[in-house]
């Protein structure tokens, strides 16, 4: 976490936290967002470090210089999404991080980042499997970028719900998936 922080701070990379409140802090979570760059992940458990957050996400990051051996360090890991079967493991390993490591996961249910400022892809509902696994519950943040020429020059986390446990439990990975992203898009505006 502190190779991000300063990696932020060096390439001036600023970043904003709302919503905080809403934020459980007496269990883990899934946090689950849009994705708007490569930097989403860095600036995301920046924001959210005393909350202890690891991220879901692509192999191939774990080879960029520098960041893949930061995001290691941070605790994240991949998931092999042309793989079912690795797909699988990847989810059950992030609900064993939530209920027996007691940290909170972070995944971008639309799979890849969106490029254009009023797109976003469709979530993926199988991402919603981790909180149902975990028994968890489901904290939905918006992700909003100001580009500068090469990177972000600004990144904006909105926290917008919390699905409880309840609700979790008594909706389909579907239902989860479709109130994450309908509460993102009003956020967006898109």
């Amino acid at each position: 976490v502190h190779t991000m922080n300063w990696v932020l701070i060096l390439l001036g990379v600023k970043y904003s936290l709302q919503g905080a409140e809403k934020i459980p802090t007496d269990r883990p979570y899934l946090l689950v967002c849009n994705h708007r760059s490569a930097f989403d992940p860095m600036v995301t458990v920046a924001t959210f470090k005393k909350w202890q957050l690891c991220f879901v996400c692509k192999p191939e990051i774990f080879k960029v210089p520098i960041f893949g051996a930061a995001m290691k360090r941070a605790g994240f890991f991949p998931i092999d999404r042309d793989n079912p079967r690795n797909a699988v493991t990847a989810i059950k390993h992030a609900a064993h991080v939530i209920t027996e490591q007691g940290r909170s996961v972070g995944i971008y249910p639309e799979g890849t980042r969106t490029t254009g400022e009023e797109d976003m892809l469709p979530f993926h509902a199988g991402s919603f499997k981790i909180a149902k696994m975990a028994d968890c519950p489901v904290v939905v943040a918006s992700v909003r970028v100001t580009n500068g020429p090469l990177y972000p020059r600004r990144v904006e986390l909105n926290v917008l719900d919390v699905m409880e446990e309840d609700f979790v439990r008594e909706n389909n990975t579907a239902a989860l998936a479709q109130r994450a992203q309908t509460a993102i898009r009003e956020d967006l505006g898109i």
